[in-house]
């Protein structure tokens, strides 16, 4: 048996030698291969972190060309900020029409009471321009009560659709815009149906 336990005696010591080797190959082995296979994540990764730091909604993940998980993680994120951007969108839309709807009745209101200010000797005009300064103020109370339920309405909670007369729409907003056409030497004309024109909204 002494051939046999000299072979033995070799083996175990090229397996002792040898083992170690093999661990640390493969654990090089099997770090170089979790690095490449998380390499597209890191990316992602720092993609995403790149648009949050420059506020960059407008602009998209890189999508990879394997259609993986990692694609459909892309994916999923990029549809959530297209769906960001179309929220913001409409938030600064609301923000102009706001500003835009409610300058016009301020500036009635300033040239009321500014009117109201240099006829005060005269106290019978002074009360037809308070009075046509509150009605301004009562239109621009009225209007930003519309503007909170457009808000309310574009966020998701929504409004109760009801019949509408629209030709008295436009007489109302055609009686809050004729003083400042006057204002200006114009003249607004409104042809308006003789029937009613009712729509749902």
């Amino acid at each position: 048996l002494a051939d046999t336990r000299e072979a033995l005696r070799r083996f175990d010591l090229l397996f002792l030698t040898l083992m170690p080797l093999a661990v640390l190959a493969a654990l090089a082995l099997g770090f170089g291969l979790a690095g490449r296979a998380l390499a597209p994540v890191n990316r992602l990764t720092r993609s995403a972190h790149d648009l949050a730091r420059r506020r960059a909604w407008r602009e998209r993940l890189p999508e990879p060309l394997r259609r993986d998980e990692l694609w459909r993680l892309a994916q999923g994120t990029n549809e959530l900020l297209i769906a960001l951007e179309s929220v913001i969108e409409s938030e600064r839309r609301f923000t102009a029409d706001a500003a835009h709807e409610l300058r016009t009745p301020l500036t009635l209101l300033q040239g009321r009471l500014e009117k109201g200010r240099e006829q005060a000797e005269d106290p019978e005009r002074v009360r037809a321009a308070f009075d046509t300064a509150l009605q301004a103020n009562s239109a621009l109370l009225s209007l930003i009560e519309r503007l909170l339920a457009l808000a309310r309405s574009e966020s998701g909670m929504g409004l109760p659709a009801e019949r509408v007369a629209l030709d008295e729409v436009a007489f109302d907003a055609a009686a809050q815009l004729r003083p400042g056409f006057s204002a200006k030497g114009l003249v607004l004309e409104l042809n308006l149906p003789e029937s009613p024109v009712y729509v749902t909204g």
